[in-house]
């Protein structure tokens, strides 16, 4: 439901401000009994599981790592919920998910750069061409 419906940046921005007290290393663990939770996200991540052997673990738990760029700026979130051994992440696989966040950044810069680059060359080029029709 998240993904088909997406909320604008601002209200992302007001939620992240308020999961202050969810947050987990860089991330932030979501627990579906919470109230806010419930509130905030009213059903939107819906498991597909059933309670398991964890009590800290919830159906519709949400584990969220927000991709940040150079300046700190949220560029996209990483959601991950319905963990296959249906437990509450420990903070080594948080961190885990936090450094392929990172590598995922990383490749999203890489190809912004990339994109300008091939811009300003197309650009450039153009600039040549009509410089050579112009002499």
């Amino acid at each position: 439901s998240l993904r088909e419906h997406p909320e604008a940046g601002e209200a992302w921005r007001r939620r992240f401000e308020e999961m202050a007290r969810f947050r987990i290393s860089q991330s932030y663990y979501l627990d579906a009994r919470d109230p806010w939770v419930q509130d905030e996200f009213a059903g939107s991540v819906r498991s597909a599981l059933e309670a398991g052997p964890d009590p800290e673990w919830a159906p519709g738990d949400v584990f969220i790592v927000p991709l940040l760029d150079l300046d700190g700026a949220i560029i996209g979130t990483l959601m991950l919920d319905d963990p296959s051994d249906r437990r509450r992440p420990t903070l080594v696989r948080i961190r885990t998910v936090e450094l392929f966040a990172q590598q995922v950044t990383y490749h999203i810069h890489r190809t912004r750069l990339h994109q300008r680059a091939d811009r300003r060359a197309a650009r450039l080029q153009r600039l040549h061409e009509v410089g050579a029709m112009l002499a």
